[in-house]
């Protein structure tokens, strides 16, 4: 799929949605999308739309989810996509977004997932986010962050989903994360956590699904901690 083929979607002017992961589409592409007045979600993850591409989108007011992973979009286009109040889904994964950017987001307070895998985003870029009140999905795997980040978690009322792994994070930030009350759902994969950290998350009761695997944890000490919360489950 090329920047031509989109051209057709002009005569589908009440389309919703539309999936052009991994496709030859560029910034002219994202012209023809900012004409479909319509579209709720456009999935983009590795086209090759850079920051420029998005100045076009900035006028979909019925957007909610946008998927930009992957692409060359940095910095720069975030300013753009704090335009777009109405998003609840956005992921930025694997993109030069760096902590500059991220106060542009502070405006998305409709923000239900947002995914900042493998960015270059740390403890500073976190403080930011704080505003998002209905985020109920971070994405934080590969990034840069330590236990300092983790503080800021708790302003985040409606976290339930947090993916921490191969991240600095170690069992002295799991401590900062009983704040987070409503957590459901944590990837600590590839951390430097241990047995001693997971004393900590006996105290969040609504977690059901943990994730271990490739840290310091054993055996002995997901036994211990399922043994107070009975219906969590472990990856190990």
């Amino acid at each position: 799929v090329t920047d031509v083929h989109l051209k057709l979607l002009k005569s589908l002017p009440h389309l919703r949605r539309v999936d052009l992961r991994d496709t030859k589409v560029t910034n002219e592409g994202m012209r023809t999308l900012g004409e479909l007045t319509q579209l709720e979600g456009a999935y983009l993850w590795g086209t090759e739309i850079t920051d420029d591409g998005l100045v076009h989108l900035k006028g979909l007011k019925q957007l909610h989810g946008l998927n930009l992973s992957r692409t060359a979009v940095t910095d720069a286009g975030l300013k753009h996509l704090g335009e777009m109040t109405r998003l609840d889904m956005l992921r930025l994964d694997d993109t030069n977004v760096t902590d500059k950017g991220l106060p542009h987001l502070k405006t998305l307070t409709r923000l239900w997932v947002l995914g900042l895998e493998g960015t270059k985003v740390t403890d500073v870029g976190l403080a930011h986010l704080t505003g998002l009140k209905r985020l109920d999905c971070l994405d934080l795997n590969g990034t840069r962050l330590t236990n300092t980040a983790l503080v800021h978690l708790k302003e985040l009322p409606a976290l339930t989903r947090l993916s921490l792994k191969e991240t600095a994070v170690t069992d002295a930030g799991l401590a900062r994360l009983i704040q987070v009350k409503k957590l459901a759902v944590l990837d600590l994969g590839g951390t430097r956590v241990t047995d001693a950290g997971l004393r900590h998350l006996k105290r969040l009761r609504n977690l059901d699904l943990l994730n271990v695997s490739s840290t310091g944890v054993t055996e002995a000490g997901v036994k211990s901690l399922q043994k107070r919360l009975p219906r969590l489950k472990v990856y190990d």
